[in-house]
């Protein structure tokens, strides 16, 4: 049996990936050339120390908000940020083992080994705000979505709405299908099922918020959602298959700009069900 815990969050590469992205948006010196070449720069800086690299989410959401508010003294509200993102963290970090490379060993690709692993892998992640988590029931224009945008998974937003006014809002509640792609092996179903679930739990967030009302401003808080997930799916999922947000600098930095507050609240760092996440396989 295989027991594989998640990567140490406090790690110095992170520190300098954010804190460089975060600087570079806040001094609009962020392109689309240059974006993955800062975080590659910010990586590679480090920053060197164990500390640092707690501090990291905490950090972006100071500089975020100085960006935000345009204030002049950036480097002050990373400094106080970072300090409370690391206290936090140090208290709910667990450090593991980093995950190799998965290979190829295909499972069964049934509903039954879906719920089987989310309890083991995910086991403190939060369900009942699961809809439908299903391979065997995915509908043809879901399978056509993932077709189209080359997704072996894919979570939809349900929402509520007000009979008054006409206006949507999230309900919190999701519905996630996968394709058969996913199950090629037990670690890539693995990555598959946190980046979806990622998805679901951003919606959790989202509870009683307005719904987007134009393709526009759904696809910006799309851009959001994307980043945060395929950063936890690399960062401490341990997927490293290079795989990139399907998103711009530019769209990245909008989206930043336009939603603040839920840049905020999808910091992952001090979920409480991210802290039990095992990758165990045979079960």
């Amino acid at each position: 049996m295989e027991t594989i815990k998640t990567k140490s969050l406090s790690r110095s590469l992170l520190k300098g990936t954010v804190l460089n992205l975060g600087l570079q948006l806040a001094n609009r010196n962020l392109s689309k050339n240059n974006f993955w070449q800062t975080l590659l720069v910010g990586a590679a800086g480090g920053f060197g120390d164990y500390f640092g690299g707690n501090a990291a989410m905490g950090a972006i959401i100071g500089g975020g908000n100085a960006l935000i508010n345009k204030t002049k003294d950036f480097g002050t509200a990373v400094k106080y940020a970072a300090i409370g993102g690391a206290a936090d963290l140090l208290l709910k970090v667990k450090d593991a083992k980093a995950l190799k490379p998965y290979q190829d060993e295909p499972i069964p690709i049934t509903d039954e080994f879906l719920v089987k692993a989310q309890k083991v892998w995910f086991k403190d992640f939060p369900m009942e705000y699961v809809k439908m988590f299903t391979v065997e029931n995915v509908t043809p224009r879901i399978l056509n979505v993932m077709e189209y945008h080359n997704a072996h998974g894919v979570t939809q937003e349900t929402t509520i709405k007000n009979t008054n006014t006409e206006k949507k809002y999230f309900s919190g509640k999701s519905l996630v299908s996968f394709k058969a792609d996913a199950f090629s092996s037990a670690r890539y179903l693995f990555y598959v099922m946190g980046h979806e679930l990622m998805h679901v739990y951003q919606n959790i967030l989202l509870k009683g918020e307005p719904y987007p009302d134009n393709q526009v401003d759904y696809q910006v808080l799309t851009n959001l959602k994307e980043f945060y997930a395929y950063n936890f799916q690399k960062e401490i999922l341990g997927d490293n298959s290079k795989k990139l947000p399907p998103c711009t600098a530019e769209e990245i930095r909008e989206s930043l700009i336009k939603y603040p507050l839920y840049n905020e609240r999808f910091q992952y760092f001090s979920f409480d069900w991210i802290k039990t996440i095992n990758f165990i396989y045979p079960f």
